[in-house]
C-alpha cells in the first residue's frame, strides 16, 4: 500500500513545481507515543498533521505529505526512504507531551551528531552514495536555518504572549537519521490534549516561513 502511494504521489508531483513538505506525526500503530492528559501522542499529532496539511495546502504551490495513515505501522528508516524518494523540500517531525503550565511551550530541534564534523565545509556530490548517518550533511545548514526561523517567528511580540519557545537545539535525533532534506523536530508541551488547536495557525505560518513557501 505504501509503495502504491509513493508511486502515485510521484506521478502527481512530476507535473508540478510545488513545494513539497513532509509532516511526520510521532507514533504509529505499534507505538502510541507518550501519554498526554487523556489521550496518547499518536492520535493528537496525527490530528495536528492533518490540520497543518489543510492549512498549508490553501496556499498555492504547496503540497503536504503525511508519513502515515491511521492504523499503519512504521518500520525503522521507512520515513527516511519515503522522504528521499519523494525528494521533499523539507521534513517536519511533530512531538507532543503533557505539561502542567497553562501556556503552551514549543521546542525546535535539528539533527546533529557532532558539531565539529557535521558543520565542516565539504564538497558534496549529490549523486554519490552516502552512509545513512551522513545523509544530513547535505542540508545541515538549511536545517539550522529552518529551526532558527521557527524560533524567530515565535519570538515576535504577537506570538510570544501565546507560547514559550525554546531552541534551536542541535542534537542526535533518531527520527531524522537518513533524511537528506532540511529537517527539524517541533515538540509541543500542552496543558490539555487539544491545546495545539489554539496555535495551529501560528505553527502553519512558522512552517511556511521556515520552508520559504
Amino acid at each position: 500500500m505504501k509503495t502504491y502511494l509513493i508511486l502515485l504521489t510521484l506521478l502527481l508531483l512530476s507535473n508540478t513545481q510545488a513545494t513539497v513538505i513532509m509532516i511526520d506525526p510521532a507514533g504509529h500503530a505499534k507505538d502510541p507515543g507518550r501519554q498526554l492528559h487523556h489521550n496518547y501522542e499518536r492520535a493528537q499529532t496525527y490530528k495536528c498533521a492533518e490540520a497543518l496539511r489543510d492549512a498549508l495546502e490553501k496556499k498555492p504551490g504547496i503540497k503536504v505529505l503525511i508519513t502515515r495513515v491511521l492504523g499503519e505501522e512504521i518500520v525503522p528508516l521507512q520515513n527516511a526512504s519515503f522522504a528521499n524518494r519523494m525528494q521533499v523540500d523539507c521534513f517536519i517531525r511533530l512531538h507532543f507531551y503533557k505539561q502542567s503550565e497553562a501556556k503552551p511551550s514549543l521546542s525546535v530541534y535539528h539533527h546533529v551528531t557532532d558539531p565539529t564534523i557535521d558543520f565542516a565545509k565539504r564538497n558534496i556530490d549529490v549523486l554519490a552514495f552516502r552512509p545513512l548517518d551522513q545523509a544530513h550533511y547535505q542540508n545541515i545548514h538549511a536545517s539550522l536555518r529552518m529551526a532558527t526561523t521557527v524560533r524567530q517567528y515565535f519570538q515576535m511580540p504577537s506570538t510570544q504572549k501565546r507560547l514559550d519557545c525554546h531552541g534551536p537545539f542541535g542534537i542526535p535525533l533518531k527520527p531524522l537519521v537518513g533524511i537528506v532534506a532540511p529537517a527539524i523536530v517541533v515538540e509541543l508541551g500542552l496543558s490539555n490534549d487539544d491545546q495545539w488547536q489554539d496555535i495551529v495557525d501560528d505553527l502553519q505560518a512558522s512552517i511556511c516561513a521556515a520552508c520559504q513557501c
